[in-house]
């Protein structure tokens, strides 16, 4: 009776192949390894910046909203103000005060600029 031989097992290829074989196969299948990781990586970073796109829009969504706040705020302080100094005058006032209140703040924004960007001494 005779033995059917057995099919050649994945060590025996391995053993039978040559040294730049080997090699061949392992810089392919590191290729493929990088590849892979680039476009789990690429994926990962689409959803981070879709998530960062919603954050900023909802950011200026807010920035508009507190803009448009202000300036109904505005608007009616010259109002009230109008029933007293009259409508030119409320306005003059309110935007006087506004114009004060921005020229400081840029002063104080000037200054810690200034700080900010002063040479240490050693």
């Amino acid at each position: 009776m005779a033995t059917r031989p057995k099919p050649p097992s994945m060590a025996d290829e391995r053993d039978s192949e040559g040294l730049a074989a080997m090699i061949s196969r392992l810089a392919a299948e590191g290729n493929d390894y990088a590849r892979a990781e680039l476009r789990a990586y690429r994926a990962g970073m689409a959803d981070r910046i879709t998530a960062a796109r919603t954050a900023a829009i909802l950011f200026v969504g807010a920035i508009v909203l507190a803009l448009a706040t202000l300036v109904a705020l505005l608007v009616g302080l010259i109002l009230a103000l109008a029933t007293l100094i009259g409508a030119a005058g409320a306005t003059a006032v309110v935007v006087l005060a506004m114009l004060l209140l921005a020229g400081l703040m840029g002063w104080i924004g000037v200054g810690r600029i200034k700080h900010a960007l002063r040479k240490e001494k050693k």
